[in-house]
């Protein structure tokens, strides 16, 4: 991270000073019997500048230090990672639904292996999973493209049982050796 400006922008604050000063000796010059109003205001004007210093200070000390866009474009840019399962046991309750009704099975657990199959077979092989059929299909293997396949209908009892978890163990295995 690059610091913070440990100097102060003091320019502004001299400006005002200067053209205070000049205010304050324009008076006492051409004004004669305002010079104590003057000397009043003056002082008045120097406790304004003084907080404001004091406030661009605070403001200097407590501001957390910021990268610059420059600093950022000369660093690397860094190769993404994938994320890891963020929620297994979420993962766990979709596989036990998915094994218990047909809703769960093509709804969520099918759309979860296509995205992870999807992005191994452009990874790896590419190829991608709904234009190249014939491609996908001999990579993944015939029980796992039925399952995977983009035209595959959704089941017609919702609440019938999912698919019995060997059978689903050989799709998941097929995904994974991509």
């Amino acid at each position: 991270m690059v610091a913070a400006p440990t100097r102060l922008r003091w320019v502004g604050s001299v400006v005002l000073l200067a053209f205070g000063t000049a205010a304050l000796l324009a008076v006492a010059l051409w004004s004669p019997e305002h010079r104590q109003v003057a000397a009043r205001v003056y002082v008045i004007f120097l406790g304004v500048l003084a907080v404001r210093l004091l406030a661009r200070a605070i403001v200097v000390t407590t501001t957390a230090p910021q990268e610059r866009l420059f600093d950022l474009a000369l660093r690397g840019r860094s190769v993404r990672s994938l994320p890891g399962a963020r929620d297994p046991d979420l993962i766990e309750h979709e596989i036990g639904s998915a094994t218990s009704r047909s809703l769960e099975l093509h709804y969520r657990l099918r759309l979860r292996l296509r995205g992870i199959a999807e992005d191994r077979l452009a990874a790896s092989h590419g190829v991608l999973l709904d234009q190249q059929t014939g491609s996908a299909r001999r990579l993944l293997g015939d029980e796992a493209w039925e399952f995977l396949r983009p035209d595959r209908e959704p089941p017609a009892d919702r609440s019938a049982p999912g698919m019995p978890l060997p059978e689903l163990e050989r799709i998941v295995t097929a995904v994974e050796g991509l």
